[in-house]
């Protein structure tokens, strides 16, 4: 199972590679005349900077293209997943198939990283737990503690602050499943925002570094989202 660590390493040997591939081929729709913009969105996903898309959005004519950068500008994992396969199926186009193709490996690669829930056949008898050795905490743990001790905040939310962010529906539904998974670590509220239902964190942090260190110590997918403007 890859991890992380090396979805990341994979990401930067590649992106570069599909930039200059998708600047080398040629947009079917771009040789009967039409304007592509290819070259431009292979070099906004291989710099990361998917926030450059939205000036070729207003631009786009290619459904293949509109379709693609779409997929890369919604939040919500499962909506991207389907635009990539409807792109490689109703819009088909050697530069653009090479985004989908990688996106949807790495949609599989994420899901394949959340721990599965246990299924217990019955309840487990109680027992009387003995005392357990004193052992030094380790930095990871002591974040993990300090996000159950906030678990009781209050539920308003205000995003004063820097916060974790795990994945955005449109179903509300599947918005309180996820965070049904993540309660265990830490407090969880479901925001709705531009009509999705975005589960986030319900703590703040002072800087970004602080909210990656506190995302270490969950074991879901996540993003830090920087205060509200």
């Amino acid at each position: 199972m890859h991890t992380s660590h090396q979805l990341l390493k994979f990401r930067q040997f590649l992106y570069p590679l599909l930039t200059i591939t998708m600047l080398a081929l040629p947009s079917i729709a771009h040789s009967a005349g039409a304007v592509s913009y290819s070259g431009l969105i292979g070099q906004a996903v291989s710099e990361d900077k998917i926030y450059l898309l939205e000036n070729i959005r207003q631009k786009a004519t290619l459904n293949s293209e509109k379709t693609v950068i779409e997929a890369l500008m919604t939040e919500d994992g499962p909506k991207a997943a389907e635009l990539f396969k409807k792109q490689l199926t109703l819009y088909p186009d050697p530069a653009m198939d090479i985004i989908s193709k990688t996106r949807l490996a790495d949609y599989k690669i994420a899901l394949a990283e959340e721990p599965p829930l246990p299924k217990l056949s019955k309840a487990l008898p109680a027992r009387i737990a003995s005392p357990a050795p004193a052992v030094q905490a380790t930095p990871l743990q002591s974040a993990l503690d300090a996000l159950k001790k906030n678990s009781s905040l209050d539920t308003s939310y205000s995003r004063e602050g820097f916060t974790l962010q795990f994945g955005s529906f449109g179903s509300r539904d599947n918005a309180e499943t996820l965070s049904s998974r993540i309660t265990p670590y830490g407090p969880v509220v479901i925001v709705l925002e531009n009509q999705m239902h975005k589960v986030r964190l319900n703590r703040q942090f002072k800087s970004q570094e602080e909210g990656a260190d506190a995302a270490k110590a969950i074991p879901f997918s996540c993003i830090v989202l920087p205060p509200a403007q």
